[in-house]
């Protein structure tokens, strides 16, 4: 059962553009694994890294 994981994730805007961050949390257990912890914990760490960061993109640059 993988760890819980939270933070935060930004949008790449232009020159002179921002966005707001977002912050994104993986609960614990979201992936279970029959092999290790730690196979548990790295396939939750892409998701948490992909979902995050696709969360963030959806942000408006202003």
């Amino acid at each position: 059962m993988s760890a819980p994981r939270s933070g935060s994730f930004t949008k790449t805007c232009p020159a002179n553009q921002y966005s707001r961050g977002v912050y994104y949390t993986l609960p614990m257990g979201t992936v279970i694994s029959l092999v290790s912890q730690e196979d548990a914990d790295d396939q939750a760490r892409i998701i948490f890294n992909t979902n995050g960061q696709q969360l963030a993109n959806q942000e408006v640059c202003r």
